[in-house]
Order: structure tokens, then C-alpha cells, then sequence
């Protein structure tokens, strides 16, 4: 006769009392905890019902904000557009009409922890997971959208957003997703020591594990040490708007992004795919020596590599001298880089 399965054994008191302290801790110091925190409840709605069928949930229940921007006629391409650091997707409304213009249809999404999408402000557990978050839009965009697939596919980053399409580009075939290119504009490959010395990188590498979302001060970042445009209008609007993060930096954010960054630049040589890297001279918040560096290394044989001397970070708004050149710059490479995704 076969016995019936043993059941099991009850949690320790002491292992209980572990679990719901560190529960309570968590609850009354979620800097300590690693991952996200949610709202109670299984059934949990999207965090803005104005923009609800907008959203898309990702492996661990955070709702993330998608965006699309579709051309009059039918597209003749589809860009994937990643954006920078503590910003948000809607900031490229102006990128996305005139991409709409030229006939492509452009898709973006906010990062965990950005804009409308939820998550603590600038956290995340570890970097990929915005790799897994773009994947899984990118799948869910095709799979809407059979169509798109057929068609040529670009992807494009700007700042951390460059980081981030550099290493999806590295771990597309792994993913089994197809570029025809990848566009980078200002890639954070390298910081200005000035914002972030030596002592201060060590004492967030130190922290990320103890305090995760601990924000160190840090005088609202770059952006309120160097302009990120000559246009003054956009500067303000930058510093006021309440969906852009202000904060100081969350020490697991920072110690994953340093890490990417180191990254990326030691495993240049294995990307292989089809790029155009555009970088402002003035730019003093990802300088421009990390992207010079990281071409000088890589293996594709379709690359090109254009600085935009005198512009400052983010080329797509600058004053009009200098947003000429970006924009003809990629408006150029994209009619020459009009095949299948390979």
C-alpha cells in the first residue's frame, strides 16, 4: 500500500518571525528592498485609466506605458525608439512625426520606473530587466501587427536609452529578433567625472546591495551642471516637468548602469550589427570620447560614426543649426538602410 505524502512541515517560529520582520522592514524601509513595490491585490488595473489600453504587464506585474505614432499611409518601416535616463517616450513626439513623415511607424514605451509606467522612480532590480520589458513589447507589437514584421526594422537609442539598444543588440539573435540597424544618439558609454567622482562610484557599488533604492543627492544630476540643449525654452521645461525624475541617484540603478556601461565597452568588438552613432561635441553629460572609443572597437562592418560638434546632449532639440545636421544625418542613413531585418 503506497502512504499518503507526508505534509509540510509548518514554518519555525523563529523562521516566521524572520520572514514577517523583515516583511515590516520592507514596508517601513522599502529603500532596503530590491524589487518593486506593488499595490495589494491580485487583480491589479493599469495606474492611469486615461491611458489604459496603452499599457502592457510585464514578468513581474509592473504595468509599463506603451506609445505608439502611426504615418498617413502605409509604413514603409518601423523604428523601435528607447529613451534616456529619468525622461519619458512622449518627449519624442517631434522625433516620431517627422520619422512619420518619411513613412516609418514608431513604437516606444516608458521604462520601469519612468514616466506613466509604475515602479519606483529611476529603480531597477537589475539593468536587463529593461532589456526583457523591450523584448516583450517589441513581441507584442509584431504579433498585433503581423505585417511589421516583414518590414525593415530600426532600432534607436538615445542616451542610457543607446546603452540599452547596444546590448539588445548583442543579445537579439540570442532572443531571436531581427535589425536591419541600430541607431545610436548620444549613448551613455562614459560619464563626466565632475558628476560622478571616483569615492562616490565605490560608496554606491557598496550600498546597491545593502540600500537598493537609497537616492544619494546629487544636485539634480548632469542636466543642473550642463545644458542638455542650446534652446533655453526646452532646458526649463526639462527642470519643471513633473514626469521627468529630479531625484537623487537610486545606488542599484547606478551600480547597473556602471557595470553596462563597463560592459559594453569590453565586449565592443562582438557587436556586429549595422549602426550609425551621432554624438553633440558639447555634450558633457555622456561625453563623446565612450562612444569614439566603442566604434574604434567594433566589428561591424556597416558602421558610421558622425559628431554633431557644438551640439550638446539631446541633438533632437536643439536650436535649429544643429537639430539640421541630426536630423539629415539619420534621415539619410535610414533611406540607405532600407532592407529586410537580417
Amino acid at each position: 500500500r503506497s502512504r499518503a505524502p507526508t505534509p509540510p512541515s509548518p514554518p519555525s517560529p523563529s523562521a516566521d518571525r524572520r520572514q514577517r520582520m523583515a516583511s515590516w522592514l520592507y514596508s517601513v524601509f522599502p529603500a532596503f528592498a530590491s524589487k518593486h513595490t506593488l499595490a495589494i491585490g491580485t487583480k491589479r488595473l493599469p495606474p492611469d485609466e486615461n491611458y489604459a489600453k496603452t499599457y502592457m504587464q510585464n514578468k513581474d506585474g509592473l504595468w509599463i506605458y506603451t506609445r505608439n505614432w502611426m504615418p498617413k499611409s502605409s509604413p514603409k518601416g518601423v523604428l523601435f525608439l528607447v529613451h534616456g535616463l529619468g525622461e519619458y517616450c512622449d518627449r519624442y513626439g517631434h522625433v516620431a512625426q517627422m520619422l512619420n513623415e518619411k513613412g516609418y511607424a514608431v513604437f516606444s514605451m516608458d521604462h520601469q520606473g519612468h514616466g506613466r509606467s509604475e515602479g519606483e522612480r529611476v529603480h531597477v532590480e537589475a539593468f536587463s530587466d529593461y532589456f526583457d520589458d523591450y523584448f516583450q513589447f517589441i513581441d507584442k507589437v509584431f504579433k498585433a501587427n503581423p505585417n511589421l514584421a516583414k518590414l525593415p526594422r530600426i532600432l534607436y537609442g538615445h542616451s542610457m536609452g543607446g546603452l540599452i539598444a547596444i546590448h539588445m543588440g548583442m543579445a537579439s539573435k540570442e532572443r531571436g529578433v531581427k535589425w536591419t540597424g541600430v541607431c545610436l544618439s548620444a549613448p551613455a558609454l562614459h560619464i563626466d567625472p565632475k558628476t560622478a567622482s571616483p569615492i562616490m562610484l565605490k560608496l554606491v557599488s557598496f550600498l546597491s546591495w545593502g540600500v537598493p533604492k537609497l537616492a544619494i543627492p546629487w544636485e539634480k544630476g548632469p542636466a543642473a551642471i550642463f545644458p542638455i540643449t542650446h534652446d533655453e525654452a526646452t532646458n526649463a521645461q526639462y527642470h519643471a516637468d513633473p514626469l521627468i525624475y529630479h531625484g537623487g541617484m537610486r545606488t542599484r540603478f547606478s551600480h547597473e548602469i556602471l557595470t553596462k556601461m563597463k560592459e559594453a565597452a569590453d565586449t565592443a568588438e562582438k557587436f556586429d550589427l549595422p549602426y550609425l552613432c551621432m554624438h553633440g561635441g558639447a555634450d558633457r553629460m555622456t561625453l563623446p570620447q565612450g562612444s569614439e572609443e566603442w566604434h574604434s572597437k567594433t566589428s561591424s562592418k556597416d558602421k558610421t560614426r558622425v559628431e554633431v560638434e557644438g551640439a550638446c546632449h539631446e541633438m533632437h532639440n536643439e536650436i535649429p543649426e544643429y537639430r539640421a545636421k541630426w536630423s539629415k544625418t539619420l534621415l539619410d542613413w535610414l533611406a540607405a538602410h532600407n532592407g529586410a531585418p537580417q
